[in-house]
């Protein structure tokens, strides 16, 4: 039967619950008398804030066959607590968030014929404290045949209690402690004769986070490596570091123990200016709530420092953020489809990384009319044409323009009979990860190529193009040019083209497993082919490069960097240009790889 009671006061020397029958306190109290035994044969059930009160020196034991069925909560748990109370469980534990206290020496005993449910019910989320100051005195004791896991647990002592173990084992079988914490938790306050007690931290881990401005929204992207007792992921928000925090989106986990997932969200709730400050964290299985990270924000205005940008909040249009840079500034596009353009100073020009940036019109946009030393142009993360729009015999040309040309992540796709791209006079191009659906011209240039593909490439008066990791397509050329291609692969190096300040990036180097290699910044690009004087051929684009990492690439090919952007206020709206070498040891010989850009925000 079952037994609701508002409250009970046991006088007796004892308080047997029968075989069958269940004793459900809720979230009552019973109270039994000192020196008294509690005999649990059938059920004893508690809920969040129900306890059983054993004054002084009274036990209670859970009896093979029986029950002890607990619904704590973080803030609320189910309690069994006493004043030099014993606690023995021998039958079946079917519990969580629970609170063992004020016990004797003996402290919480879990023995031989004792059982668990299976998560979050085997017990997790347990604080055990007030134990015995006697000798020899421990929190728990466990008897156990079998291996088990106990996690979550808090060791917490009082201060004026020196319980001289926290956990202590006869068993042959396993006991996995994991995650703990508190004042008698780890291998220092064990006895463990057997070597069967293993404490260890298994948590959710992180292989990659961030919260990053755009426009009019804020993105808060997480990858997991692990999700250990992950029931729940939540994004919260908040106009300070300390709060209050509103809960903007909850996730369900996708990853596993042995396995992560990734994760992201998009604030729109923004404007443009406004910095907020954005928390991710896990529901456990037992119901707490754990941090993962705090990070910040800032959506994107018109104009910071040298850089402009185009999309809401910023410039109509990137033809009028390019007139409102300085030389040698950027302009951040936002997703969408825009306007051709015009490039006849050095600017940068980037998709913003939120969505796919189209440039689609009945012209082509134009680099032109540049000195050698004028400085770089660079376009990164771009997409040219949409395969119907004709009107321009090219999509992008490259006229005259004799200074350091970049194009990294671009995508050409044109219309039925029109180029993808024509490069004219133009001695130092670089093509970096360049998808061309149409003809590619080059005509008295010199272009260096890598990991790149190509419909078709044509080459005309003097025209030098040298080429790895890539498909040309179908050749064609005049006597005075030649296409030359190096074996090989090519060492690629990824991030993303916007940073902000304050924050962790991520850089993504990529190469041949086994290869050393070394990832150089400068703040500017060059061109130089060093192959005739070292053994390292293409071209190095930096002219004073300085390593800032280096290291072996794994069996899996990639190395992942993380750096952290400083927040000096000059940095805000300028650039920074980076590049990676990879040597090949047993051979020798090296290979500059792929350079970018990246623009620092606030």
């Amino acid at each position: 039967m079952v037994t609701a009671l508002d409250r009970i006061e046991a006088a007796g020397s004892s308080c047997v619950v029968d075989a069958g029958a269940t004793l459900d306190l809720g979230s009552r109290r019973l109270t039994t008398a000192p020196g008294s035994l509690t005999m649990v044969q059938g059920t004893l059930r508690l809920e969040q804030g129900g306890s059983l009160l054993l004054l002084a020196a009274a036990e209670v034991v859970f009896a093979p066959g029986s029950t002890l069925r607990a619904r704590g909560r973080p803030t609320n748990a189910a309690k069994i607590v006493g004043v030099a109370a014993g606690i023995e469980l021998a039958g079946h534990v079917d519990a969580q968030n629970m609170t063992f206290s004020g016990l004797d020496a003996r402290g919480v005993r879990i023995d031989e014929t004792a059982t668990f449910a299976a998560p979050p019910f085997d017990l997790r989320g347990v604080r055990v404290d007030t134990g015995s100051a006697l000798p020899g005195a421990r929190l728990l004791d466990v008897r156990r045949p079998v291996g088990m896991p106990l996690e979550l647990w808090d060791w917490e002592l009082a201060d004026n209690v020196p319980t001289t173990w926290g956990a202590t084992s006869a068993g042959p079988g396993r006991v996995d402690l994991v995650n703990f914490s508190g004042g008698r938790a780890g291998e220092a306050f064990e006895s463990d004769p057997s070597g069967v007690l293993f404490w260890s931290e298994r948590r959710t881990q992180l292989s990659w986070r961030s919260a990053t401005g755009g426009f009019l929204r804020n993105h808060v992207r997480f990858v997991t490596a692990r999700e250990i007792a992950t029931n729940q992921f939540r994004v919260m928000r908040a106009p300070t570091a300390s709060g209050p925090w509103a809960v903007l989106t909850t996730m369900a986990p996708q990853g596993s123990s042995t396995g992560g997932a990734s994760y992201g969200y998009e604030d729109v709730a923004v404007l443009a200016g406004e910095e907020w400050f954005y928390r991710v964290e896990e529901r456990l299985l037992h119901d707490v709530w754990r941090t993962l990270f705090d990070d910040r924000a800032r959506t994107f205005t018109a104009r910071v420092g040298d850089t402009a940008f185009v999309g809401p909040g910023g410039f109509a249009s990137v033809a009028q953020a390019l007139a409102a840079v300085p030389v040698g500034g950027s302009v951040v596009i936002g997703p969408g489809t825009h306007a051709p353009f015009t490039i006849t100073r050095p600017v940068h020009v980037f998709g913003s990384g939120e969505g796919e940036v189209r440039i689609v019109g009945v012209t082509a946009v134009t680099i032109s009319g540049l000195a050698p030393n004028d400085g770089e142009v660079s376009l990164q993360g771009l997409a040219f044409g949409d395969g119907v729009t004709g009107g321009a015999g090219e999509l992008l040309r490259i006229d005259n323009a004799r200074n350091v040309v970049l194009l990294d992540d671009v995508v050409l796709t044109g219309a039925p009979g029109q180029r993808a791209l024509t490069v004219v006079s133009a001695p130092q191009v670089k093509l970096q990860k360049t998808m061309a659906s149409a003809q590619v011209v080059v005509d008295a240039s010199v272009v260096y190529v890598e990991r790149s593909t190509f419909s078709a490439l044509d080459l005309r008066n003097g025209a030098r193009v040298l080429h790895v990791a890539t498909t040309p397509g179908a050749i064609t050329r005049d006597a005075t040019s030649f296409e030359t291609a190096r074996a090989g692969g090519s060492p690629r190096l990824e991030s993303s083209n916007v940073w902000q300040a304050e924050e962790s990036v991520g850089l993504t180097v990529q190469g041949t497993p086994g290869h050393i290699f070394g990832v150089f910044f400068d703040g500017r690009l060059a061109f130089l082919d060093l192959s005739v004087v070292l053994p390292f051929d293409m071209v190095l684009m930096l002219p004073a490069p300085v390593s800032f990492a280096s290291g072996v690439l794994p069996p899996t090919g990639e190395f992942e960097i993380s750096l952290s952007v400083p927040a000096a206020v000059g940095l805000q709206g300028q650039h920074v240009a980076m590049q990676v070498l990879a040597i090949d040891i047993v051979a020798g010989t090296g290979r500059f790889g792929s350079a970018r850009h990246s623009v620092i925000l606030p």
